[in-house]
């Protein structure tokens, strides 16, 4: 009571005990609000926020809100650079398993595997599905390493949901751009124009395009080991694809979609210059 009496008359304050209660409150609102300030990592500088209101739950805004909410934090919860992999694996057995099977092929090439007679029969999906596709194990583990060493560093980067993005921007065009390059050489020799309608596409090789595209823009000093063994430049690696690809497509009759590849590093090379821009991503070099 002494203490209460003294501060009373040194504060000239009526109610010391609400005083001290209103500061105490005034405090942890004050660390509250410090807390939650807004943390930006280089090279990713803008970050995405929702501000939820109740009310907006059954409009078709914030329905659409939660929806894609929800399905960023998915891709952030559970890493999107495994999920790709496991699809891309899950993909291969279903391969194993009923590509040996008539009818089990039959359903496998009509839905993952993207073509010109696929697409007049309006099986647009496949060329989604096809970018997740892959029959050889050597195609899968190839572009399976070089996704995963790769996109670590870009997953954390420019984040999970803009990883995803890139991953099924490269694919796509990269298989439109191989159907197209199929479609020119059936309209240049009407012989081949049956064989270029039934050539199909599959493979994420324009997917991991983009990836390394990126990677060796946002970080063309970092060393990246050839075989295991060679060290090279990140963006000297990718003026070596670019460079192989180019001249394939120039003088190569196999079966390597060099017209996909390019059309991968293209949305790599887009989604830097586009980021650079905007301000999405800061310099790095």
């Amino acid at each position: 009571m002494l203490c209460v009496h003294t501060l009373r008359q040194t504060l000239k304050i009526k109610n010391p005990l609400g005083f001290a209660k209103r500061g105490f409150m005034s405090f942890q609102q004050t660390a509250v609000r410090t807390q939650t300030l807004p943390v930006r990592v280089v090279p990713v500088i803008i970050s995405r926020k929702y501000h939820h209101n109740p009310g907006d739950n059954w409009t078709v805004p914030g329905i659409l809100s939660a929806v894609r909410g929800s399905y960023e934090r998915f891709l952030r919860r559970y890493n999107v650079l495994y999920i790709i992999i496991g699809l891309n694996v899950i993909v291969f057995l279903l391969w194993q398993v009923f590509g040996s099977q008539k009818e089990g092929a039959i359903i496998m090439r009509d839905n993952f595997i993207s073509s010109i007679n696929h697409i007049k029969r309006h099986r647009y999906w496949t060329i989604l599905t096809s970018t997740f596709s892959h029959q050889s194990p050597s195609h899968l583990i190839f572009n399976m390493m070089g996704l995963y060493f790769l996109g670590q560093n870009l997953y954390y980067t420019i984040g999970a949901t803009r990883f995803f993005h890139l991953y099924l921007a490269g694919g796509v065009a990269s298989t439109i751009a191989t159907l197209i390059l199929h479609q020119m050489k059936g309209s240049q020799n009407p012989y081949s124009k049956r064989q270029m309608d039934q050539m199909g596409v599959l493979g994420a090789s324009g997917s991991v395009m983009s990836v390394v595209t990126l990677f060796g823009l946002l970080f063309p000093k970092q060393p990246v080991y050839i075989y295991f063994v060679l060290p090279v430049p990140a963006i000297a690696l990718v003026g070596l694809y670019i460079g192989a690809d180019v001249w394939g497509l120039a003088n190569s009759s196999s079966g390597v979609s060099n017209a996909g590849h390019l059309a991968g590093a293209l949305v790599g090379a887009g989604y830097f210059y586009y980021s650079m821009r905007t301000g999405r991503i800061a310099r790095t070099w």
